[in-house]
């Protein structure tokens, strides 16, 4: 067919011009950007004739696949701001609910991490609510461990960390509250 190739489409064929050996990149481009291991395997298989594959070509970087493909910002690996005391900023989230249960009934589990020193601590719950229990026992445990206060706690949007009773609580012992964007666990990647 002169240079032409077609391809299988779910109900019709296409035919477009090529020219000789097309690298794997090339052909990633002309095949509408898919897979590099689907080019080679279509090639493989027969799937599209009248191409001929540079089979020294290796998978190159598709500035418009990884363009089309995200979905969000790129995040810093690491946070530009760090604590500069013990307490200054805790980290915590919630996980669960756990498909076994514990020994003690547990389902959950709150972790706390301190921004200064890395270190973490964890508190297992039956229930969600007892989240603000929880971040009570381990404010107490801060205090009377580490002569420390909370200045700052961030979580995600979790339920368990915005209700009233929760809000009132952070408002009466003076801690600021931050809450991570929707849909970014790398803005609380510590406690994540």
């Amino acid at each position: 067919m002169d240079g032409l190739y077609t391809v299988m489409g779910q109900h019709e064929h296409h035919a477009a011009l090529a020219k000789g050996k097309l690298t794997l990149g090339e052909l990633h481009r002309v095949l509408g950007h898919i897979a590099h291991l689907v080019v080679k395997s279509t090639v493989k298989k027969g799937l599209v004739e009248g191409v001929e594959l540079d089979s020294a070509s290796e998978p190159e970087f598709c500035e418009a696949c990884e363009k089309g493909k995200a979905a969000k910002q790129p995040f810093p690996k690491e946070s530009k701001r760090h604590a500069q005391t013990y307490g200054e900023l805790i980290h915590t989230d919630l996980w669960g609910p756990a498909q076994t249960v514990s020994i003690g009934g547990s389902s959950y589990y709150m972790s706390f991490t301190d921004d200064f020193s890395h270190k973490m601590h964890i508190l297992f719950l039956k229930h969600k609510s007892e989240a603000l229990g929880a971040f009570k026992q381990y404010e107490a445990r801060l205090t009377r461990q580490h002569d420390a206060k909370i200045k700052t706690l961030r979580s995600d949007w979790g339920g368990e960390y915005l209700s009233a009773d929760f809000d009132e609580y952070l408002a009466g012992q003076g801690i600021k509250r931050e809450l991570t964007v929707h849909d970014s666990p790398q803005q609380n990647s510590i406690a994540e």
